[in-house]
């Protein structure tokens, strides 16, 4: 029975220090786990053990490379220990993920693998609130404000045209716009129209005519 004990204690140990190596080979520098980011484009650091070689896929003088995922998407393929960046990323909370795999894009066993939680805030920047009012009270201020427009009626905000009424049609171009409303995965020259609604009001919208390519959200 000592024997016995004696083999799962080892066996226990050499798994645990083998987990252990393992979670060394790859270590995220950049963003930092809980960072607040106002930026959609996010710079990702990482280390890589001496001596594990990163290169491209399908290498043949490497130990494999590194992918890059966001909530579990693959964002990217790395084939160095140089900085890279992440673009078009809007607010919310991430879950950024490196794993190093085999050169033919298989995980290890142990899985090499690091994770950090990090958000991005003010990305598309937001409108200012407008009429801003501030009521003070006994130990506490009440803030009363509206939506971002230009005047009670509305205005045009945040938006490059505004919608005047409705029904509501409209034939324009995006060529010469701003790549002002970024989303993941996703870059151009976007066109943005602002409607405002003084009550809750269900609408339906038709995007585009069927013999277009244009990429609308």
């Amino acid at each position: 029975m000592l024997r016995k004990s004696l083999k799962i204690t080892f066996f226990n140990l050499t798994l645990a220090g083998a987990l252990w190596a393992q979670a060394q080979v790859l270590d995220i520098t950049s963003p930092t786990s809980g960072q607040s980011i106002s930026t959609s484009d996010v710079t990702v650091s990482f280390t890589m053990a001496a001596y594990f070689a990163v290169g491209d896929s399908a290498c043949a003088d490497c130990d494999g490379f590194v992918r890059a995922f966001l909530n579990d998407v693959q964002v990217a393929s790395v084939n160095s220990t140089a900085d890279f960046t992440i673009s078009g990323v809007t607010d919310g909370s991430y879950l950024l993920k490196l794993e190093a795999v085999n050169p033919t894009g298989t995980s290890f066993n142990p899985v090499i693998e690091d994770t950090v939680s990090f958000n991005v805030v003010g990305n598309p920047e937001l409108c200012a609130p407008y009429d801003v009012l501030v009521y003070p009270g006994d130990g506490r201020n009440t803030i009363e404000w509206s939506e971002p427009a230009l005047g009670a009626s509305g205005g045009l905000g945040c938006g490059d045209f505004v919608v005047t009424a409705l029904p509501f049609t409209d034939i324009n171009t995006n060529v010469g716009m701003l790549d002002d409303w970024d989303l993941t995965a996703s870059d151009g020259e976007d066109v943005a129209y602002t409607l405002n609604l003084s009550s809750e009001t269900t609408i339906n919208i038709t995007l585009c005519d069927a013999s277009t390519t244009y990429d609308t959200k």
